[in-house]
C-alpha cells in the first residue's frame, strides 16, 4: 500500500510510503503515481546523498557563518545545512544513521515551511520556502528554520526505518497516541540540537527556536538546565520538553487533525472499499519507551511510559470534532463494505457480492 501521511500539500511533515504489494497492482500503482505531488528524475542532478554532501570535509574547509552567502546551487545549502547540524552530537549521530541507511536529501518548493519523507525511494524533501539557493543563503530566518526542519527530519527517518506505518500493527486508538509521541519526540530533539548548536556558538538558530512554535519547549530546556546541568546528559532534559509539547493544546488537536485525516485516507481504495485492516495490538508502556531511545541507547522515557499511555494530560482527546472523526474510524474499521454498504457480520456481506 502507498499512503500520504499528513499530505505534502498543506502539512509541515509528511510520508509517502509504498509496499511491495503495489508491484502486483499495476494499474494501481499506476493511478498513485500519477497523482503523486512530485515525480523524481534521479538523473537531474538534484538528489544527493550524504557522501556527495561531504558536511565534514564542508565544516573543515569553509567558514559556516560566511559560506551561506556563497550559495549558487542547491548542493551547497545542503553542504552547509549537514555539516552545520554535524556539530551538534545529536544531529551527526542522526546524520550517520541516515547515511548508513542510504536516504538521500533534496530541496523542492513544498509550500509547508516543513519536510516530505517518500520512504520507498528513501528521499528526503526539505521545503525551500520558494528561494533559490542564493536567495536562501541571504535570509538568515529561511536558512536557520532549514537547520529546524532538517533536525526534525533526521529524527523523523530514525523512527520510519524502526516503525514505519503504526496503523499496519495497531489500533486506531493506539495510532493516534503514537502518532502523538511520534511527533513530540521529534520536536524535542530538535530543540536539543539547536541547544548544542547554541553550545557550539551557531546561536541564530537557538534564537530562531526560542521565536518558533516550539519557543515554548526550548524555555523548558533552559529551566530544567539551570537546575540540573546534568539532565542534558541523562534523558532528563528530554522527558521535561517532551512533556511540555503536549501543554499546548492547539499543537496537539493539530496533530489529531492530521493523523486522523490520514487515517481516513489510508482505508479507503480508490474504488470506496476497504484497503487494508489496521492491526489489533494495543499501544504499550514500553513501545513508548523504545521510541523514546536516542543513537546512543539513552532512553529518556524509561520507566514514564505507563504515565504517557494512562495519564489523560498525554492521551485525552479533548476536541469534539477529532473525537467524532475518530469513533466514525473505529467504526469503519469493524465493519465489511459491499459496494459502499457498510455490514457487521462478514458472512452476511459476503451474500451481497455480486457474482462476476
Amino acid at each position: 500500500m502507498r499512503s500520504d501521511r499528513l499530505s505534502p500539500l498543506t502539512k509541515p511533515r509528511s510520508v509517502t510510503r509504498q509496499n511491495s504489494d503495489d508491484a502486483a497492482q499495476g494499474n494501481q500503482a499506476d493511478k498513485i503515481s500519477s497523482n503523486s505531488i512530485r515525480e523524481f528524475d534521479l538523473q537531474k542532478g538534484d538528489i544527493f546523498t550524504i557522501a556527495d554532501l561531504k558536511p565534514l570535509q564542508t565544516k573543515e574547509f569553509e567558514n559556516l557563518d560566511a559560506y551561506p552567502y556563497a550559495f549558487k546551487q542547491d548542493k551547497d545549502v545542503l553542504s552547509w545545512a549537514t555539516a552545520l547540524i554535524s556539530e551538534s552530537a545529536l544531529g551527526q549521530a542522526l546524520l550517520k544513521e541516515v547515511e548508513n541507511s542510504h536516504w538521500k536529501i533534496m530541496l523542492n518548493d513544498l509550500g509547508t515551511g516543513g519536510f516530505h519523507l517518500d520512504a520507498f525511494e528513501k528521499i528526503i524533501e526539505l521545503d525551500n520556502y520558494g528561494l533559490d539557493a542564493a536567495s536562501l543563503g541571504q535570509s538568515a530566518f529561511f536558512r536557520t528554520s532549514l537547520i529546524c526542519v532538517l533536525a526534525k527530519a533526521l529524527r523523523d527517518i530514525w523512527h520510519e526505518n524502526r516503525w514505519g506505518a503504526f496503523e499496519n500493527m495497531y489500533n486506531p486508538e493506539s495510532v493516534l497516541m503514537l502518532e502523538r509521541a511520534r511527533a513530540a519526540d521529534a520536536d524535542s530533539v530538535s530543540v536539543l540540537i539547536g541547544y548544542e548548536l547554541r553550545s557550539a556558538g551557531y546561536n541564530d538558530v537557538w534564537r530562531h527556536i526560542l521565536g518558533s512554535d516550539d519557543g515554548d519547549m526550548a524555555q523548558v530546556l533552559t529551566n530544567i538546565l539551570e537546575r540540573y546541568p546534568t539532565a542534558l546528559y541523562n534523558g532528563m532534559a528530554l522527558a521535561h520538553i517532551f512533556r511540555q509539547w503536549y501543554a499546548d493544546v492547539a499543537r496537539v488537536d493539530a496533530l489529531d487533525h492530521d493523523t486522523l485525516e490520514h487515517l481516513d485516507f489510508s482505508m479507503r481504495d480508490f474504488d470506496g472499499n476497504n484497503a487494508f485492516d489496521f492491526g489489533d495490538k494495543k499501544i504499550k508502556a514500553i513501545d513508548l519507551e523504545n521510541l523514546s531511545t536516542l543513537p546512543d541507547g539513552t532512553v529518556y522515557l524509561k520507566e514514564l511510559g505507563e504515565t504517557v499511555c494512562r495519564d489523560p494530560f498525554f492521551c485525552g482527546l479533548n476536541d469534539p470534532i477529532n473525537q467524532a472523526h475518530l469513533f466514525q474510524i473505529v467504526y469503519d474499521s469493524k465493519v465489511t463494505y459491499v459496494d459502499g454498504i457498510p455490514f457487521r457480520d462478514p458472512s452476511l456481506a459476503r451474500k451481497f457480492i455480486k457474482p462476476d
